[in-house]
């Protein structure tokens, strides 16, 4: 196979890396049918991650990518970037903030063998076969997708990550679970608000299927998303149509790829011009709610946001899916609906002195962040300054760690939902 380097072995298992995704498709569509990952692990988000690209330090990251066989078959990938910076190279995960779940993509069989401290040993082959590896931070991993939680290294911390992620367990019986939701009350007020809708025109939802259709409604969902976030004094990690932020050509790359992604678009329509829509994820048991937005004119007399929740919500119920995931992010509309809390964690670890400086830049940065979201003051305060700093004619600035930050307000009604505490591995996806 060109271009792969031999890392070394570690339990039976010996792993190579790769720098060029091309080289190992075949080996990950391989791998995709038989293992276990969330969507943003799957070939066709990582091909427009890397078709997206970002620069760090005003250079473009460089991929690398890690394969493990057992014998001949692949049991394992591991999608990392070497990302440049003042202080030297890190190791990060592939797409980094762009991606909610971040993590590997392994065999079932060999999942239920795997040894503890896989990823910790490929961090340490990775820094000896590439000694300008200065530090390795891995952000958003699930909580028990694998045993980096209870690394053992030298000078390596793992950390709660600034938000967490939050699931609804789905029923069947989607009247019985509506119901268990949502109040009596605020169930025939959101009716009345529809029937209200539809003397305004016919209203329709649906899964948008047409391959052009698909692709202008997602530029839609992303201006009106992008739109949504700097009114209420959150960053745009979009961009714009004129000049797309990395994450937006993730996502418009992904919609646009022939092969499909798993990444379906839903909208509701009035009078066939679509008022809300949504970028979804959905795989064999599990509904991923990503991107959310809606024509702001309509939304608050008729909750055409919330409209469009609920019908997502009740087409994965009917679906017999298990669970609808509403990603990361710990706006208080996802308390409110949901009853699983999926815990994310950061990995750290040092190499050299100036990796220790990079460690500890990112753990200030990441003490800051919790403390401003601790503190409502604080909060409000730097959506002010935020919003007093945006200039309508250019833009805000991005970034892609307030991807699904304020996509409704709190909702209110009786519900007080049953809060578990998951360990999340994600089940495989099916084929789009």
């Amino acid at each position: 196979m060109p271009g792969r380097l031999h890392l070394g072995a570690y339990d039976a298992c010996e792993f190579y890396v790769y720098h060029h995704l091309d080289e190992i498709a075949g080996l990950w569509s391989q791998l995709e049918r038989s293992g276990t990952y969330s969507p943003f692990q799957s070939l066709a988000w990582a091909k427009a991650l890397v078709d997206a690209g970002t620069q760090h330090a005003g250079e473009r990251q460089q991929s690398v990518f890690v394969v493990g066989f057992v014998g001949a078959k692949p049991v394992v990938i591991l999608p990392f970037t070497l990302q440049p910076g003042i202080l030297g190279m890190r190791l990060a995960w592939l797409g980094e903030k762009m991606s909610d779940y971040n993590g590997m993509i392994v065999d079932r069989s060999y999942a239920a063998i795997m040894p503890r401290g896989l990823i910790c040993r490929v961090v340490t082959m990775l820094r000896v076969a590439f000694p300008v590896i200065q530090a390795v931070h891995l952000i958003r991993n699930p909580v028990g997708s694998f045993d980096m939680e209870q690394t053992r290294e030298p000078g390596a911390t793992v950390t709660t990550a600034e938000f967490k992620s939050h699931a609804v367990t789905l029923e069947k019986d989607w009247e019985k679970l509506y119901a268990g939701l949502r109040s009596g009350k605020s169930r025939q007020r959101l009716r009345s608000k529809l029937r209200s809708l539809a003397k305004q025109g016919e209203v329709r939802f649906r899964q948008v299927r047409d391959h052009s259709e698909r692709a202008a409604i997602t530029r839609r969902i992303l201006d009106w998303k992008a739109g949504q976030l700097s009114a209420n004094g959150y960053r745009n990690p979009f961009g714009s149509a004129d000049s797309p932020s990395s994450v937006r050509k993730a996502i418009e790359g992904t919609i646009a790829n022939p092969e499909g992604s798993g990444l379906r678009v839903f909208a509701m329509f009035l009078d066939g011009k679509p008022v809300a829509g949504m970028l979804a994820f959905i795989t064999r048991d599990t509904f991923y709610y990503f991107v959310s937005a809606y024509a702001p004119e309509l939304n608050g007399k008729y909750s055409i946001g919330v409209q469009l929740l609920v019908k997502t919500l009740e087409l994965a119920a009917r679906s017999q899916l298990k669970r609808y995931d509403f990603l990361i992010g710990d706006e208080p509309y996802k308390t409110d609906w949901c009853d699983t809390e999926i815990p994310l964690v950061n990995y750290s670890r040092p190499f050299s002195l100036r990796g220790r400086l990079i460690c500890a830049g990112l753990a200030i940065r990441l003490a800051g962040k919790k403390l401003i979201l601790s503190k409502v003051w604080l909060n409000n305060f730097a959506r002010w300054m935020l919003k007093a700093r945006q200039k309508p004619d250019k833009g805000v600035q991005i970034r892609a760690d307030s991807l699904v930050l304020g996509l409704f307000g709190p909702n209110q009604s009786n519900h007080t939902p049953q809060i578990t505490t998951a360990k999340y591995w994600p089940k495989t996806p099916e084929d789009a």
